[in-house]
């Protein structure tokens, strides 16, 4: 949208679209003046093949590491070319992820979410021959505090009940698992929260194991998981502290959107946290160890256990 907004003409193909009811689709935010080819199979159709022929681009970019760059290698008739990569492609989370270096002599750039993310392509893979650029994943700071504002209906839970807020997908990346541990362990603290988590939820055996964990922990009534919203920016409105357990993340959104809304973050030290969040400043850093969160006593690095706490009980957290 900001392209089109600069004047640029932009023609987006999505080449493995599924419209599903329990996934929010973000082509509807689209600009109306960028055109929009969409298939319905990983394989590459004659219709978009077609579509791209129709002229030459400046630039054609591979967005996402989940999906070979061949189509745009390939087909696209462009000036300049480059592979936009989202997350931590030496994760085991991304197996097929090494595919995509196979097109370096094609590829004018890598294009990388953060520094964190352009420095792990140069250590892991020496021999890309591209330029790296680092373009953080953009946001609309206006939308979001907007959005913010709306209404929200929150379950009914006693007054002193700290809301602690996480929103993303559930994958396994995202060890919600952890954020279930971590909770079970304030509840026998003495410290009552509860946890609000936004994110789809079509991965069921994962979300089936969080479910478990919930009800081991006798955590039902803290733990809500909401699937897929629209706007989730009015849960963390009202939220005490956002919070993110993964084990990997480039950049995370969510972080970003807190941060805009003034919310204090609580996030394990994955390499995208640690170039948002300065570190006692506006957020906390934590280790991901199990054994290290589950003994507040540990003092060689801040837990989740230490730092939810502190940030949770300082006056003014809550919007």
């Amino acid at each position: 949208n900001s392209l089109v907004d600069g004047g640029y003409e932009v023609d987006l193909v999505v080449y493995d679209h599924h419209k599903s009811d329990k996934v929010v689709s973000l082509l509807g935010k689209l600009s109306k003046r960028v055109t929009v080819c969409t298939g319905n199979s990983v394989l590459i159709s004659s219709q978009v093949v077609e579509f791209l022929k129709r002229r030459r681009y400046v630039a054609a970019i591979s967005v996402g590491e989940w999906h070979t760059p061949e189509f745009v290698m390939r087909y696209a008739q462009a000036d300049k070319k480059a592979i936009w990569i989202h997350a931590d492609v030496t994760a085991p989370s991304i197996p097929k992820a090494f595919d995509l270096f196979d097109y370096d002599r094609e590829t004018d750039a890598w294009i990388c979410v953060s520094n964190y993310q352009c420095g792990i392509l140069r250590k892991h893979v020496p021999f890309l021959t591209g330029e790296f650029i680092a373009i953080h994943n953009p946001v609309d700071r206006t939308a979001i505090e907007k959005a913010a504002q709306e209404n929200v209906d929150l379950p009914k839970l006693p007054s002193a009940c700290k809301i602690i807020v996480m929103v993303g997908n559930f994958r396994v990346a995202k060890n919600y698992l952890r954020a279930v541990n971590v909770a079970g362990e304030l509840h026998r603290l003495g410290c009552d929260a509860a946890w609000i988590i936004c994110g789809d939820l079509n991965y069921r055996e994962y979300v089936e194991n969080v479910r478990r964990r919930i009800r081991a922990k006798g955590l039902q009534d803290r733990f809500f998981l909401l699937g897929a919203v629209s706007n989730p920016w009015k849960y963390m409105s009202p939220a005490d502290a956002v919070v993110s357990t993964s084990d990997s993340e480039s950049w995370c959104m969510t972080i970003t959107e807190a941060k805009i809304l003034g919310k204090p973050v609580v996030a394990t030290s994955t390499g995208g946290a640690c170039e948002q969040i300065a570190d006692g400043v506006d957020g906390y850093l934590c280790g991901f160890d199990a054994k290290v969160m589950a003994n507040p006593s540990k003092e060689e690095r801040r837990t989740l256990l230490i730092a939810l706490p502190i940030v949770i009980a300082k006056p003014g957290s809550r919007g």
